[in-house]
């Protein structure tokens, strides 16, 4: 597009509102990408928390779910049943 203005303004066409018009489509251009932008950022940080969250909920499940087992087994639940403890 600027290259069309620039030759109709090289052949003497009056056109400087064109170009204007151009660049304020430019900077609307920016200006929205750049919120977008911004609010990508917004979000990807959001999300990398709520990740890091996840991450240690289930560092702390898992911990929870070995020292139960260990339990389990020490005094051990595992592996018998029932009829076995009443025999």
């Amino acid at each position: 597009m600027e290259a069309n203005v620039a030759d109709a303004v090289a052949v003497g066409f009056k056109v400087e509102w064109l170009q204007q018009r151009v660049d304020e489509i430019k900077a609307a251009k920016y200006q929205a990408c750049s919120k977008e932008l911004d609010e990508l950022d917004i979000q990807i940080e959001a999300a990398k928390t709520s990740l890091m969250e996840m991450e240690l909920r289930r560092e702390d499940l898992a911990r929870d779910a070995a020292a139960i087992k260990a339990k389990i087994e020490g005094k051990g639940f595992l592996g018998c049943t029932l009829s076995e403890g009443l025999l």
